[in-house]
């Protein structure tokens, strides 16, 4: 018998609550998290998020959903194509 691997373009999807809860679909990698800093791969590029004592409620990986509290100031993008050449460190020690 033969087995079929089905693959879907995971949604990205961005709900924030009163900049004090982060709910986020579409989630493929988390690089790194801090308390102040959480660096992601999603299916529409990297996201930073920047913030004062984030804390991850809750991350399934096999869906992507993350969801995040504390206190949110910042969501930046950056297209996967300007991260191409390594992984978190490579980045940190240019």
């Amino acid at each position: 018998m033969e087995e079929k691997v089905i693959t879907t373009k995971l949604q990205h999807n961005v709900l924030m609550e009163s900049r004090s809860k982060l709910v986020l679909s579409g989630v493929k990698e988390v690089d790194s998290f801090e308390e102040d800093n959480v660096v992601l791969k999603t299916t529409k590029g990297n996201l930073t998020i920047r913030g004062n004592g984030m804390k991850m409620e809750s991350y399934n990986n096999e869906v992507g959903d993350l969801v995040l509290n504390g206190d949110i100031f910042a969501l930046v993008y950056t297209n996967d194509k300007e991260n191409t050449s390594g992984g978190f460190f490579s980045r940190i020690f240019k």
